[in-house]
């Protein structure tokens, strides 16, 4: 259940995750299927967090973590809105000299993700365990 407690209140629960992010997202996700009572404490504003506010700011998710959200039921609300990482190029300024990764050197699926953070923040709206 999501809600709003004040500094004073006492909750009674199983498991306490201190931060809301993608990683505490994540593991609240993945306990959500057990019988386990989950507490998520975050200090930032849940209003804001939700809110539709673009920030311009996006975060690479790794293949090994998009197979985690997969697991945790989070990927199908975030693939529409991700975009592969099928090459990354490394340079120092304005050296001549790079270095170059192609995700076809290790296989056929991306290195990861670029999701733009809205999306990210937004997803625990949108998920299963969230009432």
């Amino acid at each position: 259940m999501s809600q709003c407690f004040n500094e004073r209140e006492e909750i009674e629960t199983d498991v306490l995750i201190i931060g809301g992010g993608l990683v505490g997202g994540c593991l609240a996700a993945a306990l959500a299927k057990t019988p386990l009572r989950v507490c998520v404490i975050d200090f930032a504003d849940p209003e804001g967090i939700l809110s539709k506010r673009f920030d311009g700011r996006a975060s690479a998710v790794s293949l090994t973590n998009k197979r985690l959200l997969e697991g945790v039921g989070l990927w199908e609300i975030l693939k529409d809105s991700s975009a592969p990482i099928l090459d990354i190029r490394v340079s120092d300024g304005p050296s001549l000299l790079f270095m170059h990764y192609d995700h076809r050197a290790v296989g056929e699926e991306p290195m990861g993700f670029m999701i733009e953070n809205h999306h990210l923040t937004r997803v625990w709206e949108f998920s299963d365990f969230v009432s």
